[in-house]
């Protein structure tokens, strides 16, 4: 059965189809809108407990977020940060600038952030390469 989540980033998916720019889209921040729906799934649904089909959904919204919010939302613990990390890689490194700069907040986990921001500062794109290096020292330098 398709989750709240899906039916709703199927919609903007359908919208985006048709139209150039997420900050559009009328239900992007409305009640039950995609910002909502997201933040109620990753509220009830641990990272242990994501079907590939809502990681992928997941990973569309914070693709397609022109702000920083979905990204803290998707990143608010450090469980979270790592596992949305580990799956963005995975997957060729979606939604990588926004995830590698939130793991730079990931202190009692330092190793395993550490570990995926070397993974991204190799992405093939420069500004996610920035952005895993300056998370990187940022994590250093609250050692």
């Amino acid at each position: 059965m398709a989750t709240d989540l899906h039916l709703e980033v199927e919609k903007l998916r359908r919208w985006l189809a048709t139209n150039r720019w997420v900050d559009g889209y009328d239900a992007w921040w409305t009640e039950g809108g995609v910002v909502g729906v997201v933040h109620d799934f990753l509220s009830r649904v641990p990272p242990d407990d994501w079907s590939e089909e809502e990681v992928t959904d997941l990973l569309y919204v914070l693709e397609q977020s022109s702000t920083d919010y979905v990204a803290e939302l998707a990143t608010r613990t450090e469980e979270m940060a790592l596992a949305i990390a580990e799956h963005s890689i995975a997957r060729g490194g979606i939604a990588s600038d926004d995830i590698a700069e939130q793991l730079g907040r990931c202190v009692d986990r330092r190793a395993e952030a550490e570990a995926l921001l070397m993974r991204f500062a190799q992405d093939e794109h420069e500004r996610t390469r920035r952005i895993a290096v300056l998370s990187l020292a940022k994590l250093r330098s609250s050692e």
